[in-house]
């Protein structure tokens, strides 16, 4: 339990911060900051090594999630892998290539990187989900939740003041309402409603806390979601019929 929260935690800030960093790629005329051509690629993959690795102690979830073994047999699966390679291969380029870049290059890159948030949000939802029968639209809904959650928690790794943690609170809030009536009653009434409110607290008050505390406060608010979260993909495991035990024995 203690690696798949630690795997949710790095996923969240890694991908969540490709996706914050995005609109800085949009907008300006140089690259926004020297040190993200340095960090973004070791930090996509630490975060896809340490989740294959955590992955494989659990490959009934995997295969349940359709994500292999090879080609995934579900189309929705392949494209968010190719999202995370779609930002995988921008990351090598901004790598390399640095200040030399164009300004559609450096929108290109951008956007991947925004693609790559997403592609890991819904990783994540398919992984949660796995096992259970798939509804489009809630699915969409609970990706969308997690993906307001990573890019809230990928501001723990920028200088700026916070401005995406508004959307990570309202994806907390939100999230356990659209998951299956069971599991969000579960998580919504339950002791993790504390989780939830405590985390939406912080990421929304993130960016009025004077400036010594919004980092200390944001990484607080992630390690908390990524508790719900990585409580919600347990829960999950536990009603459905692929894992029947688990919540007995790890409760």
């Amino acid at each position: 339990m203690l690696l798949s929260w630690i795997t949710v935690v790095l996923a969240l800030v890694a991908w969540g911060a490709h996706g914050a960093m995005a609109p800085a790629f949009w907008r300006a005329s140089e690259l926004p900051k020297s040190s993200w051509r340095l960090w973004a690629l070791p930090l996509a993959l630490s975060s896809l090594t340490l989740s294959i690795g955590a992955l494989r102690l659990d490959l009934d979830t995997v295969l349940a999630a359709g994500l292999g073994p090879g080609l995934p047999p579900s189309w929705t699966a392949r494209g968010a892998l190719a999202l995370l390679v779609l930002a995988l291969l921008s990351d090598a380029a901004l790598f390399a290539a640095g200040n030399r870049l164009s300004s559609i290059e450096r929108r290109i890159v951008g956007a991947c990187g925004a693609l790559g948030a997403l592609g890991s949000a819904l990783v994540g939802e398919l992984l949660r989900n796995a096992g259970a029968s798939t509804i489009w639209p809630l699915l969409a809904a609970t990706t969308a939740c997690r993906l307001g959650i990573s890019l809230g928690a990928g501001e723990t790794l920028s200088a700026a003041r916070p401005r995406l943690g508004v959307l990570a609170a309202a994806g907390l809030i939100l999230y356990p309402f659209l998951l299956p009536s069971r599991l969000g009653s579960t998580l919504a009434l339950g002791g993790d409603g504390l989780t939830v409110a405590a985390a939406t607290l912080l990421f929304a008050s993130a960016r009025w806390l004077p400036r010594s505390l919004r980092r200390p406060a944001l990484i607080a608010a992630t390690l908390l979601a990524a508790l719900l979260l990585q409580r919600a993909a347990a829960l999950s495991a536990a009603f459905s019929t692929q894992a029947p035990l688990v919540l007995s024995s790890g409760e």
